[in-house]
């Protein structure tokens, strides 16, 4: 019991330190102004829809690893937790002389981490949307320019009179 305690605030602790870029482009950016464009690399509902299936894999596929493989973790930790209270229900027999207490226990293990599970996996779903968002914001933000110019041929055939002039130049196009 003590090693699986030891376990899970090991992995929060891990999760915090290995996370430490999401945070700070979380400070900077806000999900909630979040509209979607061609270009971005992360899709917000793939990445939620991924966590559906596996917690985790949603935020693993945007971009960060290691808080993926946190919510991974946590969730197999309290599916474990879970299955040790289940297990212990079911082993205490009734010439055990505290088998009200050991299935009593037992069962509080088996539904606390069956809930911690959920809650984890549900937070999970959220998050990796969340994550794709702000990532691909962060994304925008680095790789915008300051300015952009484009040079094009300029060619027109059209016929103002009795000239048949053909005009040919550059067209220039600034954006700051």
């Amino acid at each position: 019991m003590k090693k699986l305690i030891f376990l899970l605030i090991s992995t929060l602790l891990i999760c915090t330190i290995v996370n430490a870029q999401y945070g700070i482009n979380k400070a900077k950016y806000d999900y909630r102004h979040y509209t979607y464009q061609p270009g971005d690399p992360y899709n917000p509902s793939s990445a939620a829809s991924a966590s559906l299936f596996v917690p985790g894999l949603g935020q693993m596929i945007s971009g960060e690893s290691g808080r993926g493989i946190c919510f991974l973790l946590g969730c197999t930790g309290c599916l474990v937790f879970s299955i040790a209270g289940g297990s212990i229900a079911l082993n205490a027999t009734e010439m055990d002389r505290d088998f009200e207490e050991k299935t009593r226990k037992g069962m509080a293990f088996l539904f606390s981490g069956l809930t911690a599970t959920a809650g984890i996996w549900i937070w999970s779903i959220a998050d990796a949307s969340r994550v794709a968002k702000v990532n691909n914001l962060a994304l925008r933000d680095k790789k915008k320019v300051s300015g952009n110019l484009s040079i094009q041929p300029y060619l027109n055939f059209r016929s103002y009179s009795t000239n048949n002039k053909t005009l040919l130049g550059l067209s220039v196009n600034m954006n700051f």
